[in-house]
């Protein structure tokens, strides 16, 4: 409260979301913008993730052909690139990007452990933040028209799920070639 009674009753505006302007939108809606971008966030970095852990799903394939390497693969590659287009339509506060985002933090929750304690959180996080509101046209431009500086890291957590990918795809490569471990 600049300058004002601190006694005061705080003073309620009856404006709907059309009658506000860009800045009011997104001071009304900036924790809850805070928590979509965090949730795309994640999302990049776990389709990277998956992405990433084709590459073992293909090298474990060659090792040993069999068709659990071979379904083990197409799904990382699908999934991780659904993921990825979710996280990058959170970010930019797309409406298509709504309901698939329930459907994958669901998903999410099966790839035990991370995605199980994640998903859920996503979940959460999109059951209480992610309005209606948050995804029109109005506010997508207001955020896409003004500064903002989180945004601009959303190729961090893309980056992030790629070098993760690559470590445990480095680390099952160092087990079979020093300790001959198999996954046979």
């Amino acid at each position: 409260m600049e300058g004002g009674d601190i006694y005061q009753a705080p003073q309620c505006s009856s404006a709907t979301i059309e009658d506000m302007s860009d800045a009011e939108l997104r001071r009304y809606h900036s924790k809850d913008e805070l928590c979509i971008l965090a949730v795309g966030w994640f999302y990049l970095y776990l389709g990277s993730v998956l992405c990433s852990l084709t590459g073992l799903s293909m090298w474990l394939y060659w090792l040993s052909p069999c068709l659990l390497f071979m379904v083990s693969t197409f799904v990382s590659v699908l999934g991780g690139i659904l993921f990825i287009i979710i996280g990058f339509g959170l970010r930019n506060f797309d409406a298509w990007a709504r309901p698939p985002a329930y459907v994958a933090s669901v998903v999410a929750m099966c790839l035990f452990p991370m995605g199980t304690l994640a998903g859920g959180a996503c979940l959460v996080l999109l059951i209480r933040h992610a309005s209606e509101e948050m995804f029109t046209e109005k506010y997508r431009v207001a955020v896409m028209t003004q500064e903002y500086g989180a945004r601009k890291y959303g190729w961090l957590g893309a980056s992030l799920g790629i070098l993760t990918g690559l470590s445990i795809w480095l680390v099952f490569f160092l087990l079979h070639y020093f300790y001959g471990y198999s996954l046979r």
